[in-house]
């Protein structure tokens, strides 16, 4: 099935991400959103999404024609419109009752066949799916596209055994290859698998803020590059998704946990982030969060709240402790420091892994997917489980026993065995029972280091190699400082045109598995 013509519903910042995302694709697409009170132009809130998509930044659109591939209309005018439609996708706010008057309209104007999903970032299908009928069941999903959506790769679908399997595989084919996605099915659970797992990492990194009297800046120093997360550490992450979105998540997820999960256990300080709220603090989308740029004095200075006065002052650009430098040699070096950052690193990254170990298999029955999710959702250089590996999961099982913590049973296989292992050049991973098995991954997720598994290079030279990448395709690594071009780069390139071209080769691939694609020449 092709999905040319898509709706989306809901022109906010994620809809309005997605629709311009779906024109990159090419396909046709229609914006939707309500009519607001008293506007003399009905489509008022659609229009004005695809006006800002051509001054946003990072840019939403690939080329500013794309804008031209979007028709803009409201959901009282413009219903008929899903009719039309090969995909229609709900983003409006997280609230059940608003989705299911959403639903109603969308099942009584679309075409059967059509498929529909939700953006929800934590409401599991099922809840979205009471007292809907058969026939919108049979043809929906959960599709959670991740901030800004031209630019995180992760996509999470939730489906249901009701589901028709082959509109399934067509829409994750066509997420794939057409719309550039890494996709993860999971489980239909709160919050899926990237956003369970940060929202406890976060919540962990402030309890353990507050509770060793630590800065915004030092935590952020400290959770961040050293641990192999992005410089925006925790508490910039909050400012960069919106302060006041935190409570809604949480929420959401606490309304359908158990009691006794490990993030119901430890959720604190919600005061801090309600009078950070109330006080137009809801991050970069505002005047500031827990980080604001004061522009007094015609100066742009960035300064940090303080958690204890709520007083702003100059960032700490030096914040972080002597043990984030030995982050170079491992999380391990880190927390074996002693000092009160590793304090903090340990903390948050012993209890964090625990609490992912609990998951399996409530999320995902793969292990594999779950550190996907976590480096190309949230930039993760390792995902928990190799983290774990990294580590060592019989030095967490000891830290855990020392904390007086319980030890997952998950985690406790990995000290016997490893999460994963290579064998015959496939990489495994360790499953719930205790087997591991082999970790399938679609060709457009194929990595150079699953190349290096499998075999050796056709050619090599200091600075770059060529490899048989499959289905008469040849890859061109870059493995220079920073991937920079160099001479010998060059040199493999002409070699990888040479080869090609005397060979029943089909096309040339560059690419590697670096930081950086290319730092230039």
């Amino acid at each position: 099935m092709a999905f040319e013509r898509v709706v989306v519903i809901g022109s906010g910042v994620m809809g309005a991400g997605i629709a311009a995302h779906c024109a990159n694709a090419g396909c046709s697409v229609v914006l939707l959103d309500i009519v607001p009170d008293g506007a003399d132009d009905r489509n008022q809130l659609a229009d004005s999404a695809v006006k800002q998509m051509l001054k946003s930044d990072p840019e939403m659109l690939m080329l500013p024609e794309y804008a031209e591939r979007i028709e803009v209309g409201n959901l009282e005018d413009d219903l008929e419109r899903l009719a039309q439609a090969d995909w229609i996708v709900e983003v409006v706010l997280e609230r059940l009752d608003i989705k299911h008057s959403v639903f109603e309209k969308i099942e009584a104007h679309r075409r059967p066949g059509s498929l529909v999903t939700s953006n929800t970032s934590t409401i599991p299908r099922a809840k979205l799916m009471q007292g809907m009928p058969d026939s919108l069941a049979r043809e929906f999903i959960i599709t959670h596209f991740f901030n800004p959506p031209r630019y995180l790769p992760l996509l999470e679908i939730v489906s249901g055994d009701e589901v028709d399997s082959e509109l399934l595989d067509s829409f994750c084919e066509f997420a794939e290859i057409g719309l550039g996605k890494r996709v993860i099915v999971c489980n239909d659970t709160p919050g899926f698998i990237g956003n369970r797992i940060a929202m406890f990492f976060g919540q962990s990194a402030i309890n353990a803020t507050v509770d060793l009297e630590l800065t915004v800046e030092q935590t952020d120093a400290m959770l961040s590059r050293p641990i192999g997360v992005p410089k925006t550490g925790v508490f910039g992450l909050f400012d960069l998704v919106g302060v006041d979105l935190i409570p809604h998540i949480l929420d959401s997820m606490l309304g359908e946990l158990p009691e006794d999960d490990g993030l119901c256990q430890i959720v604190a300080h919600r005061e801090m982030l309600e009078e950070m709220i109330a006080d137009g603090w809801v991050g970069r989308k505002g005047k500031g969060g827990f980080y604001r740029l004061n522009t007094e004095d015609g100066k742009r200075v960035k300064e940090a709240r303080n958690l204890q006065t709520g007083e702003y002052a100059p960032a700490d650009r030096r914040a972080a402790f002597p043990s984030a430098k030995r982050g170079k040699l491992g999380i391990r070096q880190v927390m074996e420091h002693g000092d009160t950052g590793s304090q903090l690193v340990r903390r948050v990254v012993v209890d964090t892994l625990a609490y992912v170990c609990g998951l399996v298999p409530e999320v995902t029955d793969s292990i594999d997917d779950i550190d996907s999710a976590m480096r190309v959702g949230f930039m993760w250089k390792r995902g928990p489980f190799e983290m774990i590996d990294d580590i060592g999961a019989d030095w967490l099982v000891a830290a855990l026993e020392a904390d007086g913590k319980p030890v997952p049973e998950f985690l406790a296989r990995a000290a016997d065995s490893g999460c994963y292992k290579v064998e015959g050049g496939e990489l495994l991973s360790l499953t719930h029972s205790g087997e591991h098995e082999v970790c399938e991954r679609p060709l457009e997720a194929l990595t150079v280091a699953d190349l290096k598994r499998r075999g050796t290079p056709l050619k090599k030279n200091g600075s770059a190699s060529l490899w048989d990448l499959g289905d008469d395709v040849l890859l061109v690594e870059y493995h220079s400082k920073m991937n920079a071009m160099d001479p010998l780069s060059m040199e493999m390139l002409l070699s990888a045109v040479e080869e090609a071209e005397s060979g029943d080769w089909k096309g040339i691939v560059i690419g590697n598995d670096g930081q950086h694609f290319c730092a230039g020449a």
